[in-house]
């Protein structure tokens, strides 16, 4: 099961505004992925979702997707179930926001592909989708 985490960094100086809204792999651990979802446009950008006990937020809208390298072929990983109402998590123009893409127990599925590539999709609240670049998991 993946669930798509979202830690705020309102400490961070603002970034320029270059019209990019970009998401960038920043680190892997054993069971999770590290993100940066940077909001460069003049507006600000939102993600369906909600809130966990510690105070980040779960993304709603966020698949993996691996290849193991010799097809190019992308196989989509497991998908998460929710349930409920989401809250609308805002990031403002020139602020960035760090996603973890964790996985609640070692899954097969990142073991078939940890020689391969993957990239992760974001689907914004305006039904606009932003992708990473691809990374070794």
């Amino acid at each position: 099961m993946i669930a798509v985490l979202c830690a705020c960094q309102p400490d961070t100086p603002p970034l320029p505004i270059t019209g990019e809204i970009g998401l960038r792999h920043v680190s892997n651990s054993e069971n999770e992925f590290v993100f940066a979802l940077t909001n460069q446009s003049a507006r600000a950008i939102s993600l369906r979702g909600d809130r966990t006990e510690s105070g980040r937020a779960s993304a709603w809208d966020g698949w993996v997707a691996c290849h193991e390298g010799t097809t190019g072929l992308w196989t989509p990983g497991p998908y998460t179930l929710v349930d409920g109402m989401p809250e609308i998590i805002e990031i403002g123009s020139a602020r960035q926001l760090e996603l973890v893409a964790g996985f609640a127990m070692p899954d097969e599925f990142l073991r078939d592909y940890r020689a391969g590539r993957c990239k992760l999709t974001l689907r914004l609240a305006d039904g606009s989708l932003v992708t990473s670049e691809e990374f070794q998991p």
